[in-house]
């Protein structure tokens, strides 16, 4: 909680931001926020480069006539960041990410600034109609990501060339790889060590009595002509009071 009251709660939103560079400290984001409105209270989340962040806040004019025209994607701190209603589960948020395009070996000299001015209008990636965007480093080579709301406006890029400063590539079908891993299978058991019986204490109860029999037996042979009957009955009978 940051302690603001609200003043206009019909301007109070809960919203989910992704694309936030894990580099920017918390603080850096809370005032890159307050260029959308005045924050209540803020939840981040870290993701290897980026940081997820629940915010809820009071929208200015301008923040929420973005969000009330359904734009995917809002200025923050001068990047180009998605923002999702707070209560979307992750299947509704990446049903955003359901038809996508991508341009292969885009240059370094093609910047998230150069595709994002502060117009948004004015972006070259306008007229193509995508809906949001991401510069990703894969495997040595840059990649453009777009968004689209739908097939049909995918469907009008795939295959067409498009021209980025000096670079010219075709628009190509792209999917979000899945970078979880499998899990792996459990180790298995040691059969050989469990297949061994162990012995129970009926065994073990029956191992005693043999030797007790054994050492009485003994016993018997070593009396000779003593009156043994009268000291193995009293070696018996100190035995029951033993068991």
């Amino acid at each position: 909680m940051t302690g603001y009251v609200p003043i206009n709660k019909d301007l109070i939103r809960e919203i989910t931001v992704y694309d936030i560079p894990s580099t920017w400290s918390q603080l850096n984001m809370l005032n890159h926020l307050k260029a959308w409105g005045q924050v209540v209270a803020i939840k981040f989340k870290s993701q290897q480069k980026y940081v997820t962040v629940t915010v809820l806040i009071e929208l200015n004019q301008a923040a929420n006539g973005l969000w009330n025209d359904g734009v995917w994607t809002a200025p923050l701190g001068g990047l180009p960041v998605r923002w999702f209603p707070a209560n979307w589960n992750l299947k509704q948020r990446k049903e955003r990410e359901r038809f996508q395009a991508v341009l292969k070996g885009v240059p370094a000299s093609v910047t998230t600034a150069m595709l994002y001015p502060e117009n948004p209008a004015h972006s070259i990636l306008a007229p193509i109609g995508c809906k949001a965007f991401k510069l990703i480093q894969d495997r040595g080579s840059r990649k453009l990501i777009t968004y689209f709301e739908s097939w049909a406006d995918l469907d009008k890029v795939i295959g067409k060339p498009f021209s980025l400063d000096e670079f010219t590539g075709d628009w190509m079908r792209y999917f979000t790889p899945n970078l979880k891993q499998r899990r792996r299978n459990p180790q298995k058991m040691n059969q050989e060590g469990d297949s061994k019986v162990r012995p129970t204490n009926t065994n073990t109860q029956s191992s005693k009595k043999q030797k007790v029999a054994k050492e009485i037996k003994n016993i018997d042979k070593a009396l000779g002509g003593i009156d043994k009957l009268t000291i193995l009955a009293e070696i018996r009978s100190m035995l029951r009071k033993l068991g």
